[in-house]
């Protein structure tokens, strides 16, 4: 039987004291999701500059994923990647829909494509690369209010 992240941590923490617990155990829930994580940031980097399939493959990863991150801070990465992807299909299709017309009406619709993708590739970078720094900074990618607090591993 699998273990959600917080009781395989809760059911290991149990079995020994804080001081007398290997660093692997007390470290292996919270390293596995963070290197799930750098590995959907990194797909949804290559999805940029190659094919849709990655970010595809990411968004899956992420709502697979997303029940064992639940209440940590990973899950507002989660949660970052997963607006990343969805929006940016939004405005892919968006895009796409302004562009058609105004290729048939003006015939400029590759020029407004282009320009609708640009946009789009850019915010893309940004949302990849702001996501992935803060991860490796170890921070959520959202303030904190005071009434949501993480738990920790």
């Amino acid at each position: 039987m699998r273990l959600h992240a917080k009781e395989y941590f809760k059911k290991m923490s149990e079995k020994l004291p804080d001081d007398q617990m290997p660093s692997e155990i007390t470290n292996r829930p919270e390293n596995s999701l963070k290197t799930i994580t750098h590995v959907v940031y990194l797909l949804q980097a290559i999805g940029l500059l190659m094919t849709v399939v990655p970010l595809i493959i990411a968004a899956i990863i992420n709502h697979v994923k997303r029940p064992d991150v639940q209440d940590f801070w990973l899950e507002t990465h989660f949660r970052w990647q997963l607006r990343t992807f969805w929006y940016g299909m939004l405005w892919i299709v968006i895009g796409v829909l302004i562009s058609v017309p105004t290729f048939f009406v003006m015939g400029l619709g590759l020029v407004v494509f282009f320009i609708v993708s640009l946009i789009i590739f850019v915010w893309l970078i940004y949302r990849v690369v702001k996501g992935w720094l803060r991860l490796t900074e170890g921070k959520p990618m959202y303030v904190q209010s005071e009434t949501v607090q993480y738990k920790p591993f």
